[in-house]
């Protein structure tokens, strides 16, 4: 008895589709082969890299961080200062930070995060800083700090620490000086100042100016001629400044001069105190800038 053309046809479909549920079925047990040998490899590397301890753990939630600021601008209509702010995570405790974005908040002076007064985004870049530009009323005499969320203080200090300008941090001498106590005069000669920017690179300004006082009163000034390394005072010209100075009195020197906005900036560079011998005693001076408003 011969079979109808559609038995043979269904009887190949049924072939074939027993013939493809073997090799399916091949290959899905050689896949769970697979991933039953990478389970037990990342068991063994589990075993061979014990996860950090609880004090390990801490260490590198609490990382220190390193905090840049730079292109601090001064907007003189405004009154305010802008200036980018860049914090920099310790490799080792990226893991430990997921997001993106952070929140830095300014507050006043050793205010919780939750009082901050202005909230500023910052960014996560390539190389795993955090970035944002502050934005604050110019008042040189706050004292303000900077925080996360969770209250990391990335800054505390006077809002003048973030001006434009700033004094070298490369320590004392602003000029060559000696005192004579029994001349009872103190002699100065080549005066600088060594300005740069928050980043460091130096700033030259015009018009530069050092102003000496002895016991609060204003005893020279000169501007700075830097083209002939001398300073100009009423007319005349001095390689060298000398003042009469007993044993007691205090020598202040300062550096000042007018950006092109009118702001009329000082820099205490040193106080002396003169001693009743041929010496003289530094005084503590912060070195921060002080501005004032064109009238």
């Amino acid at each position: 008895m011969k079979l109808p053309t559609y038995n043979f046809i269904a009887i190949g479909m049924c072939a074939v589709l027993l013939c493809t549920a073997f090799l399916q079925n091949r290959e899905i047990v050689s896949l769970r082969q697979e991933m039953q040998e990478c389970l037990a490899e990342l068991d063994r590397l589990n075993e061979q890299t014990p996860a950090p301890s609880e004090e390990e753990r801490i260490v590198l939630e609490n990382a220190p961080l390193t905090v840049r600021f730079q292109n601090a601008q001064i907007q003189p209509e405004a009154r305010r200062l802008s200036v980018d702010l860049a914090v920099e995570l310790p490799e080792e405790s990226l893991s430990f930070y997921e997001t993106g974005l952070y929140e830095a908040g300014l507050c006043m002076e050793g205010e919780p995060y939750a009082l901050a007064w202005n909230i500023v985004l910052l960014s996560k870049t390539g190389d795993g800083s955090y970035e944002g530009t502050l934005t604050l009323p110019l008042e040189p005499d706050r004292n303000l700090d900077i925080r996360l969320e969770d209250d990391t203080v990335l800054f505390s200090g006077p809002v003048r620490s973030l001006l434009p300008i700033q004094r070298s941090s490369n320590g004392y001498g602003c000029c060559s000086w000696h005192y004579d106590a029994q001349l009872e005069t103190f002699f100065f000669c080549d005066p600088y100042a060594g300005l740069t920017d928050l980043e460091g690179n130096d700033v030259q300004v015009e018009n530069g100016a050092f102003r000496v006082c002895r016991n609060g009163e204003q005893v020279f000034y000169g501007r700075e001629k830097k083209e002939i390394a001398c300073l100009e005072s009423n007319g005349e010209l001095y390689d060298g400044v000398s003042i009469p100075c007993r044993p007691g009195d205090h020598i202040r020197m300062d550096y000042t001069f007018q950006d092109e906005t009118g702001l009329v900036w000082t820099f205490p560079l040193e106080e002396l105190e003169a001693l009743s011998w041929d010496d003289m005693r530094r005084c503590p001076l912060s070195g921060l800038p002080l501005i004032a408003w064109p009238e």
